[in-house]
């Protein structure tokens, strides 16, 4: 048995905009270092991806499954009036496939807020002045996409009074604009609202001739242009962020190649000597009498740090600025990964 120890980096703050510079993984066109680590030239980010086993199958299709080790944090920035509340939440991208075989968000980033008056607006009090909508797409390999209505190019869009969102209608096409060529056509048209662009369903073309369904922004299955297909799998919803914030994702669970082979994943199993550990499971040389499992252990943010380091223990102690309810909340336990046991 292998063990590979995974030094785990200390929380960093970023913004919770889909914009280039402020986004996790590894945009297309970042700086790779070697086969595990990249630098995102938008925000000089190091993302770190181990590969553990891939998923083939018959055709062009193959979805990498890899340990990822990312950890940032998200700012939800809400008014009343026009001063602004802060809000943090961890955002941590650690474990064995974390984006999934393919992740597609939506997001309308709104600013320019003004006040605005209760006795014309019901209880509202601000509003923004501009509302832009984007998607971001991905993949399994960290590599992601931003892509933006063919309609109109991704302008922004000015709010009407008394309103979040201008509900303006996006189309159904959503392209890429730096040259890859990806291109997600939704099932209805999109909305400029947060909950039409919250999960999009539809399909996901790119130039390689895969093609990609998305229901409800997680991929259900990817396809080569021969017709070989993989699906995929989820469990039951959970936050990324260990305590109850954030936004609620699904983990995949089962993938299944075109030729019928499976790969299983199991989160939060307690094992000796593996400790609290996330398990991926597939068939050896020889098939099923030959099972194989990699185990990802899970250990406290406190205990990954190497000797020496003084560690923030609070979200206060991270953010000043952080709402009272905040600024006690507890963040140095909080898991990461800490070991890969390998498979002999």
């Amino acid at each position: 048995m292998l063990l590979l120890a995974i030094l785990s980096s200390i929380v960093t703050p970023i913004y919770s905009q889909s914009t280039a510079s402020t986004q996790g993984g590894r945009p297309a066109g970042s700086y790779q270092l070697s086969d595990f680590d990249n630098v995102n030239l938008f925000n000089g980010n190091l993302n770190f991806t181990l590969p553990l086993v891939s998923v083939g199958g018959r055709g062009d299709v193959s979805i990498p499954v890899s340990f990822t080790a990312e950890q940032r944090w998200e700012l939800h920035t809400t008014y009343q009036g026009v001063l602004p509340t802060y809000n943090y939440y961890p955002n941590t991208i650690q474990g064995a496939m974390v984006n999934g075989p393919g992740r597609l968000k939506g997001q309308v980033t709104a600013w320019g807020y003004i006040a605005t008056n209760p006795n014309s607006c019901g209880q509202m009090e601000t509003q923004p002045t501009w509302n832009q909508t984007s998607l971001t797409l991905t993949l399994a390999d960290g590599t992601t996409y931003v892509l933006r209505s063919a309609n109109d190019n991704g302008i922004p869009h000015t709010v009407p009074y008394c309103a979040q969102y201008t509900n303006q209608s996006l189309g159904s096409e959503f392209i890429t604009w730096d040259g890859s060529g990806a291109k997600f056509v939704s099932d209805t048209p999109i909305l400029e609202n947060e909950g039409s662009v919250a999960g999009p369903t539809g399909y996901l073309l790119l130039t390689s001739g895969a093609r990609y369904r998305f229901q409800g922004g997680y991929a259900a299955w990817a396809q080569d242009r021969h017709g070989n297909r993989t699906t995929f799998a989820y469990g039951a919803p959970y936050y990324p962020g260990g305590y109850g914030g954030g936004t609620l994702e699904y983990r995949i669970t089962k993938i299944t190649d075109s030729l019928g082979r499976e790969i299983d994943f199991s989160y939060g199993l307690n094992q000796t000597p593996y400790g609290l550990h996330d398990k991926v499971e597939f068939n050896g040389f020889g098939g099923a009498t030959n099972k194989k499992a990699i185990r990802v252990t899970q250990v406290a943010l406190i205990n990954a740090l190497r000797p020496g380091v003084t560690p923030k223990n609070t979200v206060g102690q991270l953010f000043p600025n952080a709402p009272a309810s905040q600024q006690s909340q507890n963040v140095s336990n909080s898991s990461v990964g800490g070991a890969i046991w390998l498979p002999d």
